[in-house]
């Protein structure tokens, strides 16, 4: 896997047009070693961040969208990456965090004619078949936590 700030950055340039088209800002932070080197699947982080940023930006009407990635553990063997999205959007109620990973269900049905999607595509950042562990979630209503273990 490239160094994980090279791949927030390609995230970032990936989405920072459809960003300035709503002016919502984005920027990205890494809060790890200067030269990491880790084992993975780019494409698949590339894949999950992508769903999460798009949906950051559909669902945020002002403000910005923020993507940090930190190293929170490390050993000789493995070490454990948390990349987290933030955004200013409208949040996801605490009843319908429930339902968000189930298939072929959504958080809020009225989102569908506000902001032109259901946000599915969470359902397409799947774990499996990924060479890693990985473990996606809704930390807090506006706060999305990817960790990814090497």
């Amino acid at each position: 896997m490239p160094n994980p700030e090279q791949v927030l950055s390609e995230i970032t340039a990936l989405f920072t047009e459809s960003a300035r088209l709503k002016s919502l800002t984005m920027d990205f932070a890494w809060f790890g070693p200067a030269d990491p080197r880790y084992l993975g699947d780019p494409h698949r982080l590339r894949q999950m961040l992508s769903n999460l940023v798009g949906n950051a930006i559909k669902f945020t009407r002002q403000g910005r969208i923020r993507i940090e990635v930190r190293e929170v553990e490390r050993d000789e063997q493995a070490a454990l990456l948390e990349f987290a999205v933030l955004d200013t959007g409208i949040g996801i109620s605490e009843d319908s965090r429930a339902r968000l990973f189930q298939p072929f269900s959504q958080a809020d049905s009225s989102t569908t004619w506000v902001f032109g999607g259901t946000g599915l595509g969470l359902l397409s950042a799947p774990t499996e078949n990924w060479s890693q562990s990985a473990d996606i979630k809704l930390v807090c209503q506006r706060r999305w936590r990817l960790a990814i273990s090497s």
